[in-house]
């Protein structure tokens, strides 16, 4: 393995309605109190191809702010969560011995 990508596979923001992510200028990914987001991560080796792995990913969260409520997930590439409140959090991913990007997340009030 050569590359591990980690970014927002899914934002809902209620009752299945889904939402395209979006980055402020500063590249912090915005999500919205109530959200439930749906964290991947993805590995490639040096062709750019989708490829096997040894041991299941690990995710390393901060939430300074304790805006996260973690769910269970079978699927160990994913991090799933609800958005308590506003705060940030950063998300990298680690597999393999392979450290992923950074995710820097900003939950904001929703201004809809």
């Amino acid at each position: 393995m050569a590359q591990l990508k980690a970014y927002i596979k899914t934002i809902d923001t209620g009752g299945f309605n889904y939402r395209p992510g979006e980055q402020d200028a500063s590249g912090n990914w915005i999500v919205h109190p109530g959200e439930f987001i749906v964290f991947d991560m993805t590995q490639r080796n040096a062709a750019g191809l989708i490829c096997n792995w040894l041991k299941d990913p690990v995710w390393r969260v901060e939430d300074p702010d304790g805006i996260l409520e973690p769910k269970e997930s079978s699927h160990p590439f994913f991090f799933r969560t609800i958005i308590a409140h506003k705060g940030h959090i950063t998300l990298q991913g680690t597999l393999d011995e392979i450290d992923s990007n950074i995710l820097d997340v900003e939950s904001v009030a929703n201004g809809n």
